[in-house]
């Protein structure tokens, strides 16, 4: 990485969400995975979905090779700038937190299950004491 590198802002990097001038973000790295779309081993559908957007948290949930890695330094055409980097660790920040906050379905049934209860025990109570 000898080159001095560009600096981009997000919204520089949302206006390239084409498939023939496809930028995304990794660990606000912009890298230009254009070429590498159609061999890409997970299917263009993959890469589309963060096509102009950060895709750290989807490409290190998939656990990708050193290959991988190495392959995507190839991509590599700047940073984000300072401020959009910064913004781009809270919106990050918040989705992890939203959803570990996310009720799961078991959590929901159990929920309506008691509350249908309640409403049939109180409506009972009522016919009865009338």
């Amino acid at each position: 990485m000898g080159r001095p590198q560009k600096h981009f802002t997000t919204a520089e990097v949302a206006r390239h969400a084409k498939d023939d001038d496809l930028y995304l973000i990794y660990q606000n790295n912009v890298y230009d995975v254009t070429r590498f779309l159609d061999e890409h081993p997970g299917g263009v559908e993959v890469i589309r979905d963060y096509a102009g957007k950060d895709a750290t948290e989807g490409f290190d949930e998939v656990g990708h090779s050193k290959e991988a890695h190495q392959q995507l330094e190839e991509l590599l055409l700047g940073r984000l700038d300072q401020a959009s980097a910064a913004t781009a660790a809270a919106a990050r920040s918040v989705k992890k937190k939203v959803n570990k906050a996310s009720l799961s379905p078991a959590i929901l049934y159990s929920f309506a299950l008691a509350v249908g209860a309640t409403a049939m025990a109180g409506y009972w109570y009522f016919q009865v004491r009338v």
